[in-house]
């Protein structure tokens, strides 16, 4: 084959095996408590749910991993270590992903974050097609020294790891640099839960299980079917719905007795705060301080702020930060969704979200 040939096909290959690690450990980084959550499923599965606390150091390391040898594989960095990196790395996700697609069943793969969902078994076809490519890349750099580069290659390298790291820490500090799930600002909140209660509501059917007078036969009809008005007695109903999982089915907001306040809280017309604590004993004396400050300028502006928590309520106050706040509870999940934060406000305007703040940041 044609050297030139060669060497553009080679180059190619570094390159797209290059710009899908780098898409894949970006999407990790700008969210590294959301890539923890993945990483806790495959815990879980594997029967290694003692690692759980550790999760969140693992999707750092993951995330700035693979967005560093992305980088180093598009620029040429230390080529021969970033292709052997990649491609012991593409090895071990490939045995990964064909497990979660069989033995070991995983809905999501994760490796795209929350920014494209994948089946394992899509993944696994990504995989059987990089994993190839790289390879091809470590052989073409075989003889190169796998250890020794110039001091301006290794500035490079700690310049391009320090990047990655520090994307990591920066969105575990405050915020996602880049929000991909349905809780991002700009989502008008109310209106997107009201259009899929209506769509679900739309999607359900009421099926009639009847016997004919005459002649005993049992037939099923629509609710809407007039043929079973005349001559046909009722023995059952039941409900139908082709509706898919809408991405808010899962929001609801409850007070301490369990009655609903989700349309109350939604339908407030003006400004409002959710103040969103996962759990009480997180805050420390610092962060009550910086809570305090927040509530004491929302009540000067004479903005409402409500808080959510995912723990257990004795009442319909609470006591945060020396401030009588009416609470809600919120499912763990929904709240983890909302904000990436143990703590931190979400901000609705009429319905809106408009700002969402770690409690750093508040």
């Amino acid at each position: 084959m044609n050297p030139r040939r060669v060497d553009k096909t080679l180059a190619l290959a570094r390159w797209i095996v290059g710009a899908t690690f780098v898409l894949s450990g970006f999407v990790k980084s700008v969210d590294p408590v959301g890539t923890s959550i993945f990483i806790d499923e495959y815990l879980v599965t594997y029967s290694l749910a003692w690692l759980k606390p550790a999760s969140l150091v693992l999707a750092v390391a993951l995330g700035a991993a693979e967005l560093s040898i992305g980088v180093m594989l598009c620029l040429r960095l230390a080529t021969r270590l970033a292709s052997l990196l990649s491609t012991v790395a593409l090895a071990l996700f490939t045995v990964v992903t064909l497990l979660s697609a069989t033995l070991l069943p995983i809905a999501d793969c994760g490796c795209f974050g929350d920014a494209l969902s994948l089946s394992p078994w899509a993944t696994f076809a990504k995989n059987i097609v990089l994993l190839p490519m790289s390879y091809l890349v470590w052989r073409s750099v075989r003889s190169e020294e796998l250890w020794c580069m110039s001091r301006r290659t290794a500035a490079a390298v700690a310049v391009t790891v320090a990047a990655a790291a520090g994307i990591n820490i920066y969105a575990l500090r405050h915020l996602p640099l880049i929000d991909f799930l349905p809780y991002k600002v700009g989502v008008d909140l109310r209106g997107e839960i009201g259009r899929e209660r209506e769509s679900l509501a739309a999607a359900q059917r009421t099926v009639m299980v009847c016997r004919n007078e005459s002649t005993g036969e049992v037939a099923e009809f629509d609710s809407e079917d007039p043929a079973w008005w005349e001559g046909w007695e009722v023995i059952s109903t039941r409900s139908e719905g082709s509706a898919e999982q809408s991405r808010f089915s899962d929001f609801a907001l409850y007070s301490a007795v369990g009655e609903e306040l989700t349309d109350d809280v939604l339908g407030y017309a003006a400004r409002q705060h959710l103040l969103c604590i996962a759990r009480m004993d997180y805050l420390s004396p610092r962060r009550q301080h910086k809570i305090d400050a927040f509530l004491s300028r929302a009540e000067e502006r004479g903005e409402r702020v409500l808080c959510l928590t995912a723990d257990d309520l004795d009442g319909e106050t609470l006591i945060v930060a020396g401030h009588a706040l009416r609470c809600c509870n919120v499912d763990a999940m929904v709240m983890r969704s909302m904000l990436r934060a143990g703590a931190g406000v979400v901000t609705l305007d009429d319905g809106v979200i408009v700002d969402k703040r770690c409690w750093r940041d508040m």
